[in-house]
């Protein structure tokens, strides 16, 4: 029985759970101070989150890297941004899968964090590690970025609710 409950919780986490945890998004960035809010996206650089099925993107500032996903060599300070997704990590991988195969809604979270000495600035604060939403802005390292996160199989945003009684009388 323990080895049922073992194993089918690590074969959950890895078919049902490991593929909702992918980065799904695209990150957009620009590192013109003067015009933080360019007309359209165009305007700015594209980095493709979802082309690297992974579960954390490594973002290197200002020097080569060989263990970053990308690099952006206009970047003054030298750190690295990681974008990663999570949903109850505290939990061994058997039992990730168990809960989430018996979860009501499976909310992924979405994290961005810098290695020091880089920081995020968002709304005047100065942050270490934020959780993105659908579309968030932010600053690191004088340069912009603007997340768009692309809803996926599984992650449960933007639900609203309906009125089953609207025009009944």
């Amino acid at each position: 029985m323990a080895g049922f409950i073992f194993a089918g919780g690590g074969l959950l986490n890895r078919f049902y759970l490991a593929p909702r945890l992918v980065i799904n998004g695209h990150l957009y960035y620009l590192k013109d101070i003067n015009n933080p809010h360019p007309s359209t996206d165009r305007e700015r650089k594209l980095l493709n989150l979802t082309k690297k099925s992974e579960r954390e993107v490594v973002i290197a500032f200002g020097s080569e890297n060989p263990g970053a996903d990308y690099m952006i060599p206009e970047s003054e300070y030298t750190h690295e941004m990681v974008i990663s997704n999570r949903w109850n990590d505290h939990l061994p991988n058997f039992l990730r899968g168990w809960k989430a195969l018996f979860s009501r809604k499976l909310l992924v979270e979405t994290v961005v964090k810098c290695t020091p000495p880089g920081v995020l600035m968002t709304g005047g604060k100065v942050l270490t590690q934020k959780v993105l939403g659908l579309e968030e802005e932010f600053e690191s390292g004088e340069i912009i970025f603007r997340y768009q996160n692309l809803p996926g199989r599984g992650v449960q945003v933007g639900r609203t609710g309906k009125n089953l009684l609207e025009g009944k009388s």
